[in-house]
């Protein structure tokens, strides 16, 4: 049987707002509440939370997720998680 990835990109900075995934709200950084969906997802067999910052990816492994540091030619505006 295939193995169910969810895969969570979290930037550092956006063009409009710096650090905006761990901006807080409701208490937690907003990366989090992505997290948490797919931790919810019955069907998900893991979460990789990948992100050219370490303050991110810190902060998600504390919520028990996988990690992956993207490098910079892969977290610019024009990267993307698909191939074409």
């Amino acid at each position: 049987m295939s193995k169910v990835i969810a895969l969570i990109p979290a930037k550092a900075n956006s063009r409009r707002l710096k650090s905006k995934n761990i901006q807080d709200l409701a208490g937690k950084p907003l990366f989090y509440y992505s997290l948490r969906i797919a931790q919810f997802a019955s069907v998900i067999d893991d979460i990789i939370l990948s992100s050219d910052s370490s303050d991110i990816l810190n902060e998600g492994q504390e919520f028990g997720v996988s990690t992956i540091l993207r490098p910079a030619e892969l977290s610019n505006d024009y990267a993307t998680n698909m191939r074409v």
